[in-house]
C-alpha cells in the first residue's frame, strides 16, 4: 500500500478532524504527503408552486470562501507537525467526487472519518464513508469515532 501520497476527506465535522490526525500519523511515518480535500454540494431547492431555485452566485462564492478558510487552517495545523499538505476544493455529490479525485490524482490512500450510525440512521442519512469503500479503485481507511487504537497500528503502517 503506498502511503505517501493520501487524499483526507474533510467535511469539517468531529469525525474528519480524526481522519485528519489519523493521516497524520501514517504521512509522518511514511515520508508522505497529504491533500486535504472538501466537496460541496451547491444547495437546490424544488417547491410545488416556485419549481426549482438555484441559489445566487454569491452563495455559492461564500461557501467556497468558508471552505477555502477551514481548509487553510487545517492545512497549518498538518504543516505545523512537519507533514507536507495541499488542499482543494470540488462541487459535486460527495462520495463520487472523492474517489474520481483519488483516481484522476493518483493517490495511493484515501482516509474518511466515520460517524458511526447503525441501523435506520445509516438508512435514512446514507454513508459517504460506506460509498467510497464501496466504489474507490484503491485502499480506503475509514476512521471510526469510537476507535481506541491508533489508526497507524490499525493498518499495519510502521
Amino acid at each position: 500500500m503506498n502511503l505517501r501520497k493520501i487524499l483526507v476527506a474533510v467535511d469539517f465535522s468531529t469525525d474528519s478532524e480524526r481522519a485528519i490526525d489519523a493521516a497524520v500519523e501514517l504521512a509522518t511515518g511514511n515520508e508522505g504527503s497529504l491533500t486535504l480535500l472538501h466537496v460541496y454540494e451547491t444547495p437546490a431547492f424544488s417547491t410545488p408552486d416556485l419549481g426549482m431555485y438555484i441559489p445566487a452566485p454569491e452563495l455559492t462564492a461564500d461557501i467556497i470562501a468558508q471552505a477555502r478558510r477551514g481548509l487553510d487552517e487545517r492545512r497549518a495545523r498538518c504543516a505545523d507537525k512537519g507533514v507536507s499538505v495541499d488542499v482543494a476544493w470540488v462541487a459535486g455529490a460527495p462520495a463520487a467526487e472523492i474517489v474520481r479525485y483519488a483516481s484522476a490524482h493518483d493517490f495511493g490512500l484515501i482516509v474518511v472519518g466515520s460517524h458511526g450510525r447503525r441501523g435506520f440512521r445509516r438508512f435514512v442519512l446514507g454513508s459517504v464513508a460506506e460509498m467510497v469503500v464501496r466504489t474507490a479503485d484503491r485502499p480506503v481507511l475509514t476512521v471510526h469515532p469510537h476507535a481506541t487504537e491508533s489508526a497507524v497500528a490499525a493498518a499495519g503502517a510502521p
